[in-house]
């Protein structure tokens, strides 16, 4: 079945990355209308890509116009080809390099086209990706099951999160050292452990949901965590690799003995929401930040965009948990807000923790990505993979 993603769906997640990127570009706003000469302006902003960045800051740029090219071309997918190309690449450079113009009058912010040369290049990878997954669709369907698009994207948030930085390597030096942690200096992490446990429940279960074999899991899980060691810098840990064998083996057992799985596995991340928030439960007062993306927005690029791929899996999985579990939309809403809302302000007296509004909001944000497609299909997905959804018609006469 395809797994499509609605045009009016695409177009929001289309919005809502224009908005980002704008957001995250501009910050903090404070501009300074100055006249700056045009040579003193050319010279700041000319390209200069000979090791001027980090890796890991050219990767950041690179992925931060991902999502622009993938949701751009997911929304103009009814275009002709050389349309749809010609609308993506002329858009995103006026927002890539329109920005850069515009940090000129940002003192806190560095400009430079080389920065926009490679976010373009991140639009062309994301729109690339857009066209393998429509064509792998026969036939590519416009108004198909689009919910079911959410799962997906999860899953390549959690796989994205498990492989950056992305640069495979085939060196064996490189190999032996990510081994390393895990052959010769095994540490065990039981709270890691027990995220990765309930991190690889929610993937299987969004994999259940997606209607995918369920015996692929034993080959996708391990290969996503041995392939780890092929990735630079990306190190092999024990938690990681127990967390994964018990969910493996954790998994089949509960589709058992429960009727719905998806009740369990909430549960379960319920939890480690509140752990991963509130720990190491030592007591210290802090400020409750009021300003959206505080923690994002300042720091390492990377570790910025490491942490956005663990927190859209987190609270994205908790708002279609939440879905699957009570089938009401507005409860997907509610339980996802009300918790994080609570974790945030318990944070403001747990010592080590920056508590701010982002995390209800991006619940929220995550939410708001359900609500284009709630008159094309139910949110009843079908509990097992050899049911199927109601008709057309059924879908139209009812509401979620």
């Amino acid at each position: 079945m395809p797994l499509t993603l609605h045009r009016r769906t695409a177009a929001w997640l289309f919005a809502l990355t224009i908005a980002g990127i704008a957001y995250g570009s501009l910050y903090p706003f404070e501009f300074r209308w100055v006249a700056i000469p045009l040579d003193a302006a050319l010279h700041e902003l000319h390209v200069d890509l000979r090791g001027k960045w980090s890796k890991s800051n050219i990767l950041a740029n690179v992925m931060l116009f991902m999502p622009f090219g993938l949701f751009g071309a997911a929304t103009l997918i009814a275009q002709r080809a050389w349309r749809r190309w010609c609308l993506l690449l002329a858009g995103g450079a006026l927002l890539a390099f329109g920005l850069q113009v515009l940090q000129l009058w940002l003192p806190a912010r560095y400009s430079d086209f080389g920065d926009g040369v490679l976010n373009m290049l991140g639009l062309v990878l994301g729109g690339a990706l857009a066209q393998l997954w429509v064509r792998a669709q026969a036939p590519p369907a416009l108004h198909g099951d689009e919910l079911l698009a959410l799962p997906v994207l999860l899953m390549g948030c959690w796989v994205a999160y498990k492989w950056a930085p992305f640069v495979p390597t085939a060196d064996w030096y490189t190999i032996k050292q990510n081994l390393k942690p895990l052959l010769f200096e095994p540490r065990l992490d039981l709270l890691s452990v027990y995220g990765n446990l309930v991190c690889w429940l929610v993937f299987a279960n969004l994999w259940r949901d997606c209607r995918l074999a369920p015996a692929w899991l034993w080959w996708v899980i391990p290969g996503v965590v041995l392939a780890q060691a092929g990735i630079a810098h990306n190190a092999l840990a024990l938690d990681g690799v127990i967390g994964a064998a018990l969910a493996l083996a954790i998994w089949p057992l509960l589709t058992r003995i429960a009727p719905r799985p998806q009740t369990a596995v909430m549960c379960l991340l319920l939890a480690l929401v509140c752990i991963l928030g509130l720990w190491p439960f030592v007591r210290s007062e802090s400020l409750f930040h009021w300003l959206p993306f505080y923690g994002f927005l300042s720091g390492s690029m990377f570790v910025n965009l490491l942490s956005l791929l663990f927190k859209l899996y987190l609270y994205g999985a908790l708002v279609w948990l939440a879905l699957r579990t009570t089938r009401s939309l507005w409860a997907a809403l509610v339980i996802p807000v009300i918790i994080t809302t609570l974790v945030e302000i318990a944070q403001t007296q747990v010592a080590g923790r920056a508590a701010e509004i982002t995390d209800p909001l991006l619940c929220a944000l995550i939410w708001s990505v359900l609500l284009p497609s709630r008159q094309r299909a139910h949110v009843s997905c079908c509990d097992t993979p050899s049911q199927r959804l109601p008709s057309q018609a059924q879908m139209a006469s009812r509401r979620l």
